[in-house]
Parts: structure tokens; C-alpha cells; sequence
């Protein structure tokens, strides 16, 4: 969510979004069976996980009030409108993501269903780094990766890469101590605050645990997967 754009900048649109998802039809429909719905903002292995699924509820009736009392009423194509303009967004994905045009295209038509109009726009992952400096996205597709929970710092840190334009505030506070903190239980405290935080504001909208499928010979031997959820190969060998 790029927090800076309107509407997005209003925390009752970004959780509107959030409960407009069905993410167990998205797993349905476009993985397997071996894939996770999200509970979190991380995956259930990482260091310090908590389970937020209360927050990640799939409730369209309530997406359409939250947007009732944000302003934003059904106009005669269904889409919600507020002072005349359309309740439209467009989510930026880049290539070299083998599911993301199913699994957006499927969010599409659930946004639909409570009022808001969707555009999906494609682009060279060769041009992500600019496209993600500049900030002109509405919403953005993509996963990170990490073994640990820092991963929360690097990616919503305002000093961080900071995909959702946020300002120095709270949250800076609670991962710069994380990181600091040499007590293990106090960082892991401050780690289940941090995933609070980004969910109870929506600053991202967790679809699904990033999954690898692998389909091995039993002749292969130690294929690995590292911290990055990149294949290793290293030690691999065939019988």
C-alpha cells in the first residue's frame, strides 16, 4: 500500500481492501494445496511469527461499510465514488512473477464485488528499482524475502526500502529496537508489536506464504532451499 496516495491514505480503505480478499479462494484457484493462506506479515516459520488471521478475515459486507463510512457510495456502475471521482486503483507487478497475474486478475473481480475498480500494470523487473524509488504506485505486488524478523525493518522502516511511503513514526520506534535489543525475549515481544502495528494500519495486505513446489528425482539428493527461498545446489548430487 503506498500510504501517500489517495485514498490509500485513509487506513478505512486500505482494511476494506484487506477484507474485500477471499485468500482461500486465491489458493483454490491459482496454487496448490502446499500453499498457506497469510496470517501474518510473516510466514508461520520465520523467528517471532504471530498469528493475525482475526485481521485477515475474508468480510466483504464489512469492506462495503468501512467504505460507507469513508464516503465512498456505489455509483451506477458499481464502482464507489466520492466528490466524482472513481474509487480506482492500479497495482503495479513486474515480470519474472510466474503467478502474480492470476492471483491479481482473481483479486481483481473480488474488489469489484464490493466497489472498487481495479487496473493492473506490468513491467520489466529491470525497471523495479526506478519504479519503486519513485513511489508511483497505488499498490504494489511482490514478497520478501528472510530468515529473521528484520525483514520487517528492511521492508517498513521509513528509512528502509519503505514500499508504502510511510513518514518517521511509531513503527520506526519498534524496529529499530528490535534490531538493538540483545534480550532475546524482549525483541521477540517487540517483533509481535511490530506485525500488530502494520496490520491494525493495513500497510500491506497479506495474500499468501510465499510456497516452492519441487518436483525431484529420487536419484537427486540435498537440493536446499536458503533463507531466500533460492535453490541451493551446492552440495546436490545424483545416484
Amino acid at each position: 500500500m503506498n500510504t501517500a496516495h489517495p485514498p490509500l491514505d485513509d487506513t478505512a480503505v486500505r482494511q476494506a481492501i484487506s477484507r474485500a480478499i477471499n485468500r482461500q479462494e486465491v489458493v483454490d484457484t491459482v496454487f496448490t494445496p502446499l500453499t498457506k493462506t497469510a496470517t501474518s506479515s510473516l510466514a508461520n516459520s520465520t523467528l517471532g511469527y504471530e498469528n493475525l488471521s482475526k485481521d485477515l478475515v475474508f468480510a466483504p459486507d464489512e469492506a462495503k461499510k468501512l467504505l460507507d463510512g469513508a464516503g465512498w457510495q456505489p455509483g451506477p456502475d458499481g464502482i464507489r465514488v466520492k466528490d466524482g471521482k472513481p474509487l480506482a486503483l492500479t497495482v503495479q507487478y513486474f515480470t519474472g512473477q510466474p503467478s502474480a497475474k492470476a492471483v491479481l486478475e482473481l483479486i481483481q473481480q473480488q474488489l469489484k464485488a464490493v466497489g472498487i475498480a481495479v487496473m493492473l500494470r506490468e513491467d520489466p523487473v529491470a525497471n523495479g528499482g526506478k519504479i519503486v524509488q519513485a513511489k508511483g504506485y497505488d499498490l504494489l505486488w511482490g514478497h520478501t524475502n528472510g530468515a529473521d524478523p528484520d525483514v520487517l525493518r528492511i521492508q517498513y522502516s521509513s528509512t528502509g526500502l519503505n514500499f508504502n511511503n510511510l513518514k518517521p513514526g511509531p513503527l520506526d520506534d519498534l524496529l529499530t529496537r528490535q534490531a538493538a535489543t540483545a534480550d532475546p525475549n524482549a525483541r521477540l515481544a517487540l517483533v509481535r508489536q511490530a506485525q500488530e502495528f502494520v496490520l491494525t494500519n493495513q500497510y500491506n495486505v497479506p495474500v499468501v506464504e510465499l510456497t516452492v513446489v519441487l518436483g525431484l528425482s529420487a536419484k537427486v539428493h540435498d537440493v536446499i532451499l536458503n533463507a531466500d527461498a533460492r535453490l541451493q545446489f551446492h552440495d546436490s548430487w545424483k545416484s
